[in-house]
């Protein structure tokens, strides 16, 4: 049984009728100016009309000679190559091909970008201070850096849009940290649309903003721009996993002067996540003194606590709503350590009962050292990272090639 539509079209009159509803309700969406729904309906129309006079006949042919003459001959391959020895060489060819092209996909290696490479709607300049650096001088040093992107940008560039600085807050390249670190800041460059940018590719500004804060000492820098798809790790990582602290730390630094000797193109500012130069100020306690003097360490570290931290000594209250009140020293003693070592711990005599009062400097001693900021671990065991991004025209799978050969 045929259908009555694969054998011809519709008659002339419903033609004609058909299409001009379908005009007319198009007028009306450009009177509406709706140009959207306007112009759908006016491919409709054309479509329509060009189906019913001529592409009927084109999809009649495509239906009943060239699909059945691809079958046909689709089918006597089938029958021919499907015969005594032809078919354990199609089968075993197959899997020679298989191999053979793991083989040359191996060897090759080409050039894969998860995601493309986009010119930038945002430059992020990073800016890292030592751990423990006062938020001062982390934002004179983030002022310098604006400068010195102003000096590239010029004063009303018509393709930059803001420029924002952050220091202390969200200036952490983690998307999730969203704490405070006074050793941290950004430089924001946000662009307008490339719609409005008149075939300028904002790459370019990229290697000035490097080129310009990569002497300022003291500080890690680096430039970027935002990034595109789910929020993952730099380009490059290296892990270097053991059980020795001072051995990994060694490695590390070893690698780090090797691939840097090597010339390796194409990586950025390779940095290593261990940080060991956090400062710490230790109270060593001299628990011979003071167990003499009959204080625990206990004692004097709760002092020490109240002092710089405080302690909620009541709660204030006012109506349904209560307040608590914080017992502490006042911030020109707690920022002072020669002030905070005169400290007079209070405390009694259990020999003889009375209240006696010893200053902290008499029982304790000050040292200053460096410290591990954090020690990471994957599956229990202790590891490194060196992390970079990659530079502009490198995508991390060429750069992973140069460092695996």
């Amino acid at each position: 049984m045929k259908h009555e539509e694969e054998n011809k079209r519709i008659s002339n009159k419903k033609l004609i009728v058909y299409s001009t509803i379908i005009l007319a309700v198009t007028l009306f969406f450009h009177l509406l100016k709706l140009p959207f729904l306007g112009n759908l309906g006016l491919f409709i129309y054309v479509s329509f009309i060009l189906h019913n006079l001529w592409g009927f006949k084109v999809l009649l042919r495509f239906q009943k000679k060239i699909i059945p003459g691809i079958l046909d001959k689709y089918e006597h391959f089938l029958r021919w190559i499907l015969v005594r020895k032809r078919a354990y060489a199609l089968l075993y060819g197959l899997i020679i091909l298989l191999f053979l092209s793991f083989i040359l996909f191996g060897a090759s290696k080409p050039k894969i970008v998860f995601f493309p490479d986009n010119q930038p709607n945002t430059i992020i300049t990073y800016i890292k201070m030592p751990v423990g650096t006062e938020v001062t001088v982390t934002d004179s040093v983030a002022g310098l850096v604006e400068q010195r992107i102003f000096s590239i940008l010029g004063q009303h560039n018509p393709l930059v849009e803001s420029v924002i600085t952050n220091v202390a807050m969200n200036a952490s390249e983690d998307y999730f940290d969203m704490g405070v670190n006074s050793h941290l800041a950004k430089v924001s460059v946000n662009f307008v649309e490339i719609k409005k940018r008149h075939g300028f590719n904002t790459n370019t500004y990229m290697d000035e903003f490097r080129k310009a804060v990569e002497d300022i000492p003291g500080a890690e820098i680096y430039v970027t721009k935002e990034r595109n798809g789910p929020p993952t790790g730099k380009p490059v990582n290296i892990e270097i996993s053991g059980d020795n602290l001072e051995e990994l730390q060694e490695t590390s630094l070893r690698l780090q002067d090797y691939i840097h000797d090597k010339g390796i193109r194409g990586i950025e500012s390779l940095k290593s996540t261990f940080d060991k130069n956090k400062p710490e100020l230790i109270v060593n306690v001299d628990r011979t003194r003071a167990n003499r003097e009959g204080i625990t360490s206990g004692q004097i570290g709760g002092e020490l606590r109240t002092a710089i931290l405080g302690t909620e000594v009541s709660k204030f209250r006012d109506g349904e709503d209560q307040y608590p009140i914080q017992l502490r020293f006042s911030e020109y003693q707690r920022e002072n350590i020669d002030r905070l070592m005169n400290l007079k711990i209070t405390y009694r005599d259990m020999n003889t009962g009375l209240l006696r009062q010893v200053p902290l400097s008499s029982v304790a001693s000050v040292t200053y050292q460096n410290s591990y900021s954090g020690i990471d671990r994957i599956n229990l065991k202790r590891v490194i990272t060196l992390s970079g991004n990659t530079s502009e025209g490198f995508s991390s799978s060429e750069v992973i090639i140069a460092l695996e050969r």
